[in-house]
């Protein structure tokens, strides 16, 4: 639940707060998770680093939809490129919103997210932020068969 001082500085037409997105990419292949904040500067957030880089994201979607965001980072350097493109599998992706003069607080999170469609070139790296889309999983999850349950089926 975002706080009153977020509440505040969003609905007033002028405001000296400063919102700040952390993003946090994490993988079994890598040895730390990627933290960036969108700022010039780094910033200390529940005692982990996020690294200053610009970055722009579009907030998750609020329909029936499977939540979705879309991100796009300069790949100024292209380490950014490289790591993403060297994983296997799916990356993990935490995004938070916190006030810039309150860092610790989380105001908004949408933690269990993957990072999917990822494209990049000498410039800049795309991808689509997903949340898990609940109605592709099997239900019931598990079924009374002989397998399963052999008493059951005992005659």
């Amino acid at each position: 639940m975002p706080s009153n001082v977020l509440i505040s500085a969003a609905n007033a037409a002028q405001t000296d707060e400063v919102f700040l997105v952390l993003l946090e990419i994490d993988h079994p292949q890598l040895t730390e998770p990627v933290r960036l904040v969108s700022n010039t500067e780094d910033v200390v957030s529940n005692g982990d680093t996020y690294v200053g880089f610009p970055f722009e994201i579009s907030l998750f979607n609020e329909d029936d939809q499977t939540p979705r965001a879309q991100i796009r980072v300069q790949n100024v350097d292209r380490r950014i490129g490289e790591v993403v493109r060297s994983l296997r599998s799916v990356a993990s992706v935490a995004v938070s919103v916190v006030l810039a003069s309150d860092p610790d607080t989380i105001e908004l999170d949408w933690i269990q997210a993957e990072l999917r469609d990822v494209e990049g070139d000498a410039i800049s790296v795309s991808a689509t932020i997903a949340g898990q889309d609940y109605t592709t999983e099997p239900w019931p999850v598990t079924r009374a068969t002989s397998d399963i349950l052999p008493g059951l089926f005992l005659r």
